[in-house]
């Protein structure tokens, strides 16, 4: 900063010093030490003022370290500004104004220039292993991003070694994905998508590629069945052609069959030779329009046609329901018949078959419409069932089943006895016994019971008798009760009739002894019992 002063004189001993002011300076957009991105670029403000001469009149020059960017007079307001972008090497920025009279002055600060990264290019299509032909579009697709812009702001440009800059829209979307198609001449081409920021850099990406001639069409062929073919609609087909194409190999033809009845039936791969086929189930009745339609990579087609003549098919028979008879509970020893009713939208009759199971083991019992539970074949509790299946005179078929429960059997008691069975009396000592059989699981245990009338007298298999028990001609009777090992039970009885018992006599005695005539005599019994 300098200040420069004039002096005026008038007369030789008498005159007038007139002194120059400095003007004044000082960048007001940045700070001493802040961080400028390289490459982009900046603008600076400054504010400049003079105190004796108008702003306009100034002389402003802006610098970077020792190189000048801008220069020009000051604005009305003061504020003056400079476009400039910046060198990573850049340190110092440095305004600088002077006015008309020379005075000057100056401000200078330090700035960090941080590298920016060049935006980067990625191409997803044309590829290496690519299919491309002369006169058919190429598609070209792929994204540019850049770590400082917007995607948007990034331009692009696809190259081509032989056809140059190739006219392919490259504005990016928000996620920077360029999407372009342009036609190639023939031969091998160097692609090069070239991307470049606000600052300047660039980043590419390449690929080469082969472009061959004019693409051929696929050729294709309807080889089974022959025109005209005739079916019923419950029957199976298979469709069978070929596919092939000059250019690519035939496995990337797309094949799609179709029907005018039914619409698109599905689409095939063909193998390396061509060979292609669909197995078909279900076409709908009426004469069918069967077309086979091969496209290759290029959206080229071809396609065959002929005809088939579906006629309508048979219709399964339908086996509403199984029936078990007699509908009661069912034991063992128990014969058992299975019928079934059925449908058929035809009126066909059926045929049916018979398979009893039982479902809680997996075993099988029988293929007879009857069946006689044994019970060799079951445990009570099991659940049986019988599958019946019914066939038309075509050979479909529907089948259903119905399960029942095996209920355990109860046991039956064969004989009660009681020991003696006679010669009781009130004090007699009796036992009770019985036995049982159950046709399908084990006796667990028996029990008894004494009673006289209503009154029990006593729980166990043996008695002895007194006095407060039974009288005379009383019926005793012993109620046996069996029961399995699934807790059924059943019983029976045997009775006995106590007996009247004749009383004893000890001895009699007559007194007075001996007696005389006139004498009385009165007799006595001794030692009476009953």
């Amino acid at each position: 900063m300098f200040i420069v002063g004039l002096m005026f004189g008038c007369g030789s001993d008498k005159g007038i010093t007139r002194f120059n002011s400095t003007p004044e300076t000082s960048i007001i957009s940045h700070f001493d030490g802040d961080t400028i991105l390289e490459g982009f670029t900046t603008t600076v403000r400054g504010s400049v003022s003079d105190p004796n001469h108008s702003n306009e009149t100034l002389n402003v020059r802006w610098y970077v370290d020792e190189h000048e960017a801008c220069s020009g007079l000051g604005t009305e307001d003061g504020i003056v500004t400079c476009d400039i972008v910046f060198e990573q090497d850049d340190s110092e920025l440095i305004i600088q104004v002077a006015d008309p009279e020379g005075a000057a002055a100056s401000q200078s600060i330090s700035l960090n220039v941080a590298p920016t990264d060049p935006p980067i290019a990625l191409i997803f299509s044309p590829t290496l292993d690519g299919t491309y032909y002369d006169g058919s579009y190429v598609t070209f697709e792929g994204r540019i991003t850049d770590t400082e812009d917007a995607e948007e702001t990034l331009t692009a440009v696809w190259n081509s070694s032989i056809d140059g800059d190739l006219e392919v829209d490259t504005a990016p979307d928000s996620e920077g994905d360029i999407l372009g198609a342009a036609y190639l001449s023939e031969g091998e081409h160097f692609i090069k998508l070239t991307v470049t920021d606000s600052s300047g850099k660039q980043g590419s990406e390449s690929v080469v590629i082969n472009v061959g001639p004019p693409n051929n069409p696929p050729q294709c062929s309807i080889n089974a069945p022959e025109h005209g073919f005739e079916m019923r609609e419950d029957e199976p087909v298979i469709l069978e052609g070929t596919a092939q194409d000059p250019d690519i190999p035939n496995e990337l033809l797309y094949v799609e069959w179709s029907s005018d009845i039914d619409g698109v039936l599905g689409s095939s791969i063909p193998d390396s030779s061509g060979d292609a086929q669909l197995s078909l189930s279900g076409l709908s009745p009426g004469v069918h329009l069967i077309t086979l339609t091969v496209q290759d990579d290029q959206d080229i087609s071809c396609s065959d046609n002929i005809s088939i003549d579906v006629e309508i098919g048979n219709y399964p028979p339908v086996l509403e329901e199984v029936l078990i008879s007699p509908d009661t509970d069912t034991f063992v020893g128990d014969t058992r018949t299975c019928s079934y009713t059925f449908s058929d939208p035809d009126g066909d009759s059926v045929t049916a078959t018979y398979d009893w199971n039982n479902d809680t083991t997996g075993t099988w019992l029988g293929s007879q419409q009857e069946i006689t539970i044994d019970e060799t074949m079951v445990t009570p509790e099991d659940i049986l069932s019988c599958t019946v299946t019914i066939t038309d005179p075509d050979g479909a078929t529907d089948g259903s089943s119905k399960t029942f429960i095996l209920r355990n059997s109860p046991p039956t008691v064969t004989s009660v006895t009681i020991t003696p069975s006679a010669g009781v009396h009130t004090e007699s000592t009796l036992s009770c016994s019985a036995t049982a059989s159950d046709p399908d699981v084990d006796i667990a245990n028996f029990s008894y019971q004494w009673s006289v009338g209503s009154n029990t007298i006593a729980l166990t298999d043996v008695i002895t008798l007194n006095p407060s028990q039974v009288q005379p001609l009383d019926i005793l009777t012993c109620t046996a009760t069996a029961t399995d090992s699934l807790g059924a039970a059943q019983t029976d009885t045997a009775s006995v009739s106590i007996e009247n018992t004749a009383p004893t006599v000890a001895s009699v005695s007559i007194n007075p002894n001996p007696a005389y005539e006139q004498d009385i005599l009165p007799c006595s019994p001794n030692g009476a019992i009953d």
